[in-house]
């Protein structure tokens, strides 16, 4: 038995699954969300003054990429890295794009990619773990077209 699974043994590879890749991007929305919200209550609930949060946004933004991949991934059934190197730079670029819109003139093209491209790295290690994790029941897109 191999660690990482490629592909469905004995089954072609097939094509990207589109679903999978939606909800691999629910999720990461979901956690950037989440450590969104957790921030907001932190400076609502606080004591004293709360200033910096470049290193709680970061945090959350990677974790977005790595669950949101590892979800896409698990749901497919195959192409862990590619599902969620594809989730992960989906998401980096969505982000790059709010921040773009929010002050165009703070932010070089050159470090906006490379922000873009630490997602999808960080979101395919997901779609790695998550391609490979046990489950109870076949991914939702193991046999709809190879006719099991």
């Amino acid at each position: 038995m191999a660690f990482v699974r490629w592909h469905g043994y004995g089954r072609p590879a097939g094509r990207l699954a589109g679903g999978a890749l939606l909800m691999g991007l629910v999720w990461a929305f979901g956690i950037m969300l989440a450590a969104c919200a957790a921030m907001c209550a932190w400076v609502v609930l606080a004591a004293w003054p709360v200033y910096e949060f470049g290193a709680f946004l970061t945090a959350g933004s990677v974790a977005g990429a790595v669950l949101g991949g590892a979800a896409c991934a698990r749901a497919a059934g195959r192409f862990g890295l590619l599902h969620g190197f594809i989730t992960g730079l989906l998401f980096g670029l969505f982000l790059e794009a709010l921040l773009f819109a929010g002050s165009p003139g703070s932010f070089t093209a050159a470090g906006l990619a490379l922000r873009a491209a630490f997602l999808g790295v960080a979101g395919a290690a997901g779609g790695l773990a998550g391609v490979n994790l046990a489950s109870r029941r076949p991914s939702f897109y193991a046999g709809r077209r190879y006719g099991k």
